[in-house]
């Protein structure tokens, strides 16, 4: 996926809230929106080079978007927005082997008191519904995911597993968006209830797949297929 907009340097100064950022631009000191609500903690560091997106609507109180951070391995896309939209980029270009059957693509589908990120068809009529996870938290070469506990990420994990019973197929996915990437795992010490809610929805039939990606100033791409370790004994 192209950044079809212009980025603008930065430096991060602090984090006044889970969705307000202090940055420098050009000397001077402004606010900045952070689409994302998890702690960031191997992401954001003071003096952390950022890349922002200006933004036009006088009604915000940020002028900017926070995009990018540049850390030890290249980038990292530190905007949760772009999660879904990278992710239909990949079923449109059956890029990946796991939805390359992939033929009809709806948004946003309700299935009982859950919104669902996409649910796709397929050649012999099978459907899947699919929840799409932003992933920035690494350690070394692995992910994690979350990086904070999420009672909403159990939540969609048990309507997955609900699904399976109504005849469709599930999956979620986590997309890692930063370099240098070879396997995830669930944060048990963040969430044990997250933890052990994907591994039970995996036993039962939800896939589980964990995707990597190449971070740049101007494009995001998926690469492959990553490794998923539960890590049942940590």
């Amino acid at each position: 996926m192209l950044f079809d907009f212009p980025l603008i340097e930065a430096r991060f100064l602090e984090r006044i809230n889970r969705f307000t950022c202090r940055v420098e631009v050009n000397g001077c000191v402004t606010l900045a929106h952070l689409h994302d609500p998890g702690r960031l903690d191997t992401v954001l560091a003071p003096d952390l080079r950022l890349y922002l997106r200006p933004v036009s609507d006088i009604k915000r109180r940020t002028r900017y978007d926070i995009i990018l951070g540049k850390i030890d391995t290249g980038f990292a896309l530190i905007n949760s927005s772009f999660a879904n939209k990278v992710f239909r980029e990949v079923l449109e270009t059956k890029s990946i082997e796991s939805f390359a059957d992939c033929t009809s693509i709806k948004t946003e589908f309700e299935f009982r008191d859950s919104r669902i990120d996409f649910l796709i068809g397929t050649d012999d009529r099978k459907q899947t519904l699919v929840e799409v996870k932003s992933v920035t938290k690494a350690i070394g070469s692995k992910a994690f995911f979350p990086d904070a506990p999420t009672k909403r990420g159990v939540k969609h994990l048990l309507t997955l597993r609900e699904a399976l019973m109504h005849g469709y197929n599930t999956a979620i996915v986590f997309i890692i968006f930063r370099n240098g990437i070879e396997s995830f795992s669930p944060d048990r010490k963040i969430d044990p209830v997250f933890a052990d809610t994907l591994y039970e929805a995996y036993y039962e039939g939800v896939k589980v797949i964990a995707l990597n990606t190449s971070v740049g100033l101007d494009s995001v791409e998926v690469n492959k297929e990553l490794p998923v370790e539960f890590d049942l004994n940590s």
